[in-house]
């Protein structure tokens, strides 16, 4: 598993690896931002091809900005092939619990899912 953790990596913000993050969409942005401290899963839907993997990217970038270590922040993108090993809810709890293992985030973390 460390194996995938680290070819992951390439697709995090993880050791100061600079992603995309697009034409900046405050006022979705903003509106995400006011509910990142309640328990409320956030979901993102909207038409295709409108910026919703730019949005998610631009809120972990933003959660980095206000001090949120890099490694507590989890982007999964299932667009890409290094993900497809994730078909199942086991596969994906298995995943996180070794993304926890490899980086170890303190506190809380942020689990970014974008093409579901």
């Amino acid at each position: 598993m460390d194996e995938k953790i680290a070819a992951l990596a390439n697709y995090n913000f993880w050791k100061g690896i600079v992603i995309e993050t697009g034409f900046p969409r405050h006022d979705y942005t903003d509106k995400i931002m006011n509910y990142l401290n309640t328990r409320l899963v956030k979901v993102l839907v909207m038409q295709r091809r409108v910026g919703k993997s730019y949005i998610l990217r631009q809120i972990a970038s933003q959660l980095i900005s206000i001090g949120i270590p890099a490694k507590n922040i989890f982007y999964i993108n299932k667009e890409f092939i290094e993900y497809d090993f994730l078909t199942t809810y086991t596969e994906l709890e298995e995943t996180v619990n070794a993304y926890k293992a490899s980086l170890e985030p303190q506190g809380k973390f942020y689990l970014f899912i974008d093409e579901i």
